[in-house]
């Protein structure tokens, strides 16, 4: 029955690909000047982050070191009525990383530059963190590679973890990162105990799902990390340790990942553009709550 459920959007597409399916678009795309652009996050793990730049046009090319903004005000509101004011750390960039957050503890933020509208976002709320995490790294050297890199040894880690999801509804988001500033993710195989299509499990460097069939339960995944790099020389590129974490996010994040799924999607079916999610006002962008499980890990090489 899956199996037909599954293959039913692929029939349509293709009929629809028989039958010159159109759609006609505006290019016509509205610009309402230069508005403040936010992406931040909240963690009790990490503190706050966020990036401040000014929009660009939706035509034509933008330079980002021209977008920045570095002089901006960003001021952190807390439930408590507490203020705090976010200092600039480079690029574009605004760190409290030492800033004291708990479970369930609520804030908002404003951003403020010259001459541009000032931007404030909507409360949001920290959520519960993974319960009773366990995390379990196995390392294997010298793995074996196909004869085209026979020549090179590479060393290999099989991460297990294991936590108990709390009451309520929670989405979580894996990553795996080297450990550098503004690392990006880096790939790696997932593997898990429960149905990832059926649990609506998504990758795009990164692995987000929600607990909509283990609430309340145990619930166990594996990574297998892919250390193995190589530039255009076929020279292997090798880094220092990198970071683990599950992520306990709120429904705006669960939200902004989907937002960033590639439009023609893992199950066969080329998906439909939507409005991005933001929770803010005054400006575009979004501001995010997590709660994280995070570990620094030696590379194994």
């Amino acid at each position: 029955m899956r199996l037909l459920s599954r293959s039913v959007p692929l029939v349509i597409t293709f009929t629809c690909l028989l039958q010159a399916c159109t759609k006609t678009l505006d290019y016509n795309l509205p610009y309402e000047g230069d508005r403040i652009s936010l992406s931040a996050r909240i963690d009790p793990t990490e503190g706050l982050i966020a990036f401040v730049s000014k929009s660009g046009r939706p035509t034509g090319e933008e330079e980002i070191n021209q977008l920045r903004l570095t002089n901006a005000s960003v001021r952190l509101f807390s439930e408590t009525n507490e203020v705090v004011n976010v200092p600039h750390s480079g690029d574009g960039f605004y760190r409290l990383p030492n800033l004291l957050v708990t479970t369930g503890s609520q804030y908002w933020i404003e951003v403020a530059a010259e001459n541009l509208d000032t931007l404030r976002s909507e409360w949001v709320t920290i959520p519960s963190p993974p319960l009773s995490p366990v995390l379990v790294e196995e390392i294997e050297l010298d793995t074996i590679l196909p004869p085209e890199f026979a020549q090179f040894a590479v060393n290999t880690a099989e991460l297990t973890f294991t936590a108990q999801d709390p009451t309520g509804t929670n989405y979580y988001l894996v990553e795996l990162a080297h450990n550098v500033p503004n690392s990006t993710a880096f790939l790696f195989d997932y593997f898990s105990d429960f149905d990832s299509e059926f649990c609506e499990v998504f990758n795009f460097n990164s692995v987000f799902f929600s607990d909509n069939c283990f609430a309340n339960e145990e619930f166990q995944f594996r990574l297998l990390p892919q250390f193995g790099i190589f530039d255009n020389n076929s020279n292997r590129l090798l880094f220092d340790d990198y970071v683990f974490t599950v992520r306990s996010i709120d429904a705006n994040y669960w939200e902004y990942q989907q937002d960033q799924l590639n439009l023609d999607d893992i199950r066969g079916i080329i998906l439909e553009p939507r409005p991005s999610v933001t929770n803010v006002t005054g400006g575009y962008g979004v501001f995010l709550a997590s709660n994280s499980f995070r570990r620094i890990l030696d590379n194994p090489n």
